[in-house]
């Protein structure tokens, strides 16, 4: 085996491993926010209301929801909105949640797309649901709120699936290097 080739495949190798490694590590550090206080959480939201959560598309670190809203309390959703949090709990993310799961919607955004995290959260939600009919008036009920299905199929491309593209994407210009290498000698 000729020193460049050898080099090459080192090369490749070590990169491989690398991103492997890059793609299956564990977050570094723990979420950490002061709890808000309930009544500056209510009045700094955009929107405050209930939604059923359809699958969800994982993509770069975040989760993204399309959700049925079907209660409001504060904002003017449409009635499908887009909720987008962080897909780990160590970085601020809403963790647990399923399709077809109801919650409470505290969430950054306007009209159809909105984020939230666990520093988004109210300490206690019965009191901050309350603070909010004070403040805003009712629940209502959304209008033209559709149904989520929850057999949909959940899109998304996995870490996985990227690093194993990667690699073999890495392994085939390698290949190619090293036969291009090969003919000029």
């Amino acid at each position: 085996m000729r020193a460049s080739s050898w080099i090459l495949s080192l090369l490749l190798a070590v990169l491989g491993i690398g991103f492997l490694h890059t793609v299956n590590a564990a977050p570094a550090a723990a979420c950490s926010c002061a709890a808000p206080d309930d009544a500056d959480l209510v009045e700094n939201v955009d929107v405050i209301a209930s939604v059923t959560l359809g699958p969800p598309v994982a993509s770069a670190g975040e989760l993204t929801y399309s959700a049925a809203v079907t209660r409001v309390w504060k904002g003017d959703p449409a009635a499908t909105v887009t909720v987008t949090t962080s897909a780990d709990e160590a970085s601020c993310g809403v963790s647990g949640l399923s399709v077809g799961t109801e919650m409470v919607l505290w969430g950054f955004g306007s009209s159809d797309t909105y984020s939230t995290n666990l520093c988004s959260q109210p300490v206690d939600e019965a009191t901050a649901l309350q603070l909010a009919v004070e403040a805003f008036g009712g629940p209502w009920e959304a209008s033209r709120a559709p149904t989520v299905d929850p057999s949909a199929e959940a899109g998304g491309w996995s870490p996985w699936l990227i690093g194993a593209v990667v690699v073999v994407a890495v392994a085939a210009v390698g290949g190619l290097v090293a036969a291009g290498l090969r003919r000029l000698r």
